[in-house]
């Protein structure tokens, strides 16, 4: 999980879809692929766990800085538990 700006539109003329496009989206891909290599259900930015109010029932564990394949800047990276 992460956040960002993203831009949507509308394509199509008989049969209309709705499409996003944005850096946000490729990271946030980018980010979703790691979990397996980390061995967790979830990945979230440090960015948008900042932005979270969890409940005591849950508790994030940092990952730590990752460099994402075609990103020049490293992301902060955390899961999240259930206590």
């Amino acid at each position: 999980m992460h956040l960002g700006k993203a831009t949507t539109g509308e394509i199509g003329v008989i049969k209309k879809d709705i499409v996003y496009s944005g850096d946000v989206l490729n990271t946030t891909s980018r980010i979703q692929a790691l979990c397996n290599q980390y061995d967790v259900k979830i990945l979230v930015s440090t960015a948008l766990l900042q932005l979270m109010k969890l409940s005591a029932k849950y508790m994030a564990i940092p990952i730590g800085e990752i460099s994402l394949r075609g990103k020049e800047q490293k992301i902060d990276l955390n899961t999240i538990l259930v206590n």
